[in-house]
């Protein structure tokens, strides 16, 4: 049996931690409800659903997303790359308006090509300065196999979707395809 003493939260007496209620004054002696077995295992029950419904969901969406856009015929828009920029920089609201979501088939000048293979930056090839580009993110090992073969400076035309737009980083775009 334990002799663990506690104070009576209302009389402030001592009373067994296991009383049911105080001797002196008849207050119940509970647990508070974050101490009971069944909120912790709520708790745990929450955070284990919480980890795995992190790990892997945007890589299993992503591979279902590919899955859904590549088995549906998309109907592709051409643009310019100088036409997309022009528009965001005149007014990014209209442009998020106008090419969020939209599948395009976007002409431009290859800028930059990442290391790591995850993406390449196309921008105006009418050899305007401008702070935006257009962001491509590769799906595939043929994407990068492509890229591998082109150079910075060399005018390509990628087909995709457009997936975020904004006045700080320009537009991104998941790719479909080069042609």
């Amino acid at each position: 049996m334990s002799n663990k003493m506690i104070k009576c939260k209302n009389c402030g007496n001592e009373i067994n931690v296991k009383a049911a209620v105080c001797p002196n004054c008849g207050v119940a002696n509970k647990k508070p409800f974050y101490k009971k077995g069944w909120f912790i295992a709520v708790v745990c029950i929450v955070i284990i659903i919480a980890i795995t419904s992190m790990g892997g969901s945007d890589e299993n969406t992503n591979t279902v997303q590919n899955t859904i856009d590549n088995s549906v015929s998309n109907e592709y828009t051409d643009f310019s790359v100088s036409q997309l920029v022009s528009d965001l920089e005149n007014n990014a609201l209209k442009a998020e308006n106008t090419y969020k979501d939209k599948y395009v088939r976007l002409t431009g000048k290859l800028s930059n090509i990442d290391a790591g293979g995850k993406y390449i930056s196309i921008s105006p090839n009418d050899g305007s300065f401008t702070l935006y580009n257009i962001q491509c993110y590769l799906k595939t090992e043929e994407h990068k196999n492509t890229v591998m073969n082109m150079s910075i400076g060399d005018t390509i035309i990628v087909k995709g979707k457009i997936t975020d737009i904004g006045e700080i980083f320009g537009y991104q775009m998941n790719v479909d395809s080069f042609e």
